[in-house]
């Protein structure tokens, strides 16, 4: 039987965060480190964690928490490592990925009364700021957290926040060339009270946002056209030209078939790849995380709803492959090209183009992975 979700979605984030110590303390860090890292959030056994990983899936440190993670912001220069509730949590985690501070214990920040964190953030490219995504859930806007580091506690203090530019925001990524956060504005409007329910389905507009990272201006706002409106944009990446390309989850009708995968370049309006029907069936209106390889140059789309992975040419943007994975969701670059994918049945694999399916790496029915998958 697969990971139900749905039950998770109420599990509180509240604290119960232990230090914790390095798991796999035996492996000599000079040949375990050599390669990529990989952050995941996992359910093993009745624990939830954040886990610090090799690209075989071994794992080099763990951080429990109490409730169902989703995904991290990391600053690469230092190992820091924020790991973000799921919505609609109010607390995030922070711990290190630093060879040398893996025993360091995990701390635990929270949102102030009246906002809750949507489960991404980012962290500025100085790594002293830190953006998150987050929802006014009373005045239901959508605004970017700002948390600034302290040096004499070791965690974060909240200095002020920014509109985002639209309702529901989920995942934001940092620009570095163009100096601006993307938002991915997923145009829901919800309510802690009422969980994940959508209040304004009929009425529900997703936009593609740019913030200017120094003072948080908008610098452009793309909505899809009218007659799309109850596509949520959730997830967003950007390709080896600056192309932002972005993931929906449709909230309209199941008997349609409309895309969910596009991407938006310079001025222009918000485009959608070449797939057929089949392929949107396939995904069942739902996607739940988005990767770009720079290697191969391929774009990768995982919908855990239906089961599938999906791969686009980054350049072409056409349609190359699709594969099953079970409750698969977690996806990102591997080191050699292709992707690193993961799945809440266990299954840790890697796949590149030319593969009819991907090459299990590891495989444990007692780890249920979740929705996102990161490289450090």
């Amino acid at each position: 039987m697969g990971i139900n979700r749905r039950q998770w979605l109420g599990l509180a984030f509240v604290a119960a965060v232990a230090p914790q110590r390095a798991v796999g303390a035996a492996v000599e860090p000079g040949s375990a480190l050599r390669g990529p890292l990989y952050l995941a959030a996992r359910k093993l056994g009745g624990n939830y964690e954040a886990v610090l990983l090799t690209e075989g899936g071994q794992v080099l440190r763990s951080v429990r928490l109490s409730g169902r993670g989703h995904s991290f912001a990391l600053d690469s220069s230092s190992g820091t490592v924020v790991a973000f509730a799921r919505q609609p949590g109010t607390q995030a985690v922070i711990f290190s990925c630093d060879p040398g501070k893996l025993n360091e214990p995990a701390r635990v920040f929270h949102t102030p009364q009246g906002r809750h964190f949507s489960g991404h953030g980012a962290f500025s490219a100085d790594g002293q700021l830190l953006y998150a995504a987050e929802n006014d859930f009373e005045a239901g806007r959508g605004v970017i957290g700002l948390y600034r580091l302290n040096p004499s506690s070791g965690g974060f203090d909240r200095v002020g926040e920014w509109a985002s530019a639209g309702i529901g925001p989920h995942e934001i990524i940092l620009d570095v060339k163009q100096h601006r956060l993307c938002v991915a504005n997923g145009g829901l409007l919800t309510h802690p009270d009422y969980d994940k329910l959508v209040l304004n389905r009929d009425t529900m507009q997703a936009s593609l946002a740019y913030l200017d990272v120094s003072n948080g201006q908008i610098l452009s706002r793309h909505v899809l056209p009218a007659r799309q409106h109850q596509q949520s944009i959730r997830h967003v990446v950007l390709d080896h030209q600056q192309s932002a390309w972005f993931g929906c989850q449709y909230q309209g009708s199941r008997a349609h078939q409309i895309p969910l995968v596009g991407y938006h370049s310079g001025s222009g309006s918000l485009e959608w790849v070449q797939a057929d029907d089949e392929i949107w069936h396939a995904m069942q209106h739902y996607v739940g995380s988005i990767a770009f390889d720079p290697i191969t140059r391929v774009v990768a789309a995982s919908s855990p709803v239906g089961g599938v992975v999906a791969y686009w040419d980054a350049a072409s943007k056409t349609f190359l492959a699709m594969h099953d994975l079970p409750d698969g969701c977690g996806v990102a670059p591997a080191s050699q090209g292709g992707f690193i994918v993961n799945s809440g049945f266990g299954r840790w694999a890697h796949w590149r183009p030319g593969m009819a399916a991907p090459k299990v790496l590891k495989s444990d029915q007692s780890v249920a992975w979740d929705h996102h998958l990161r490289t450090l």
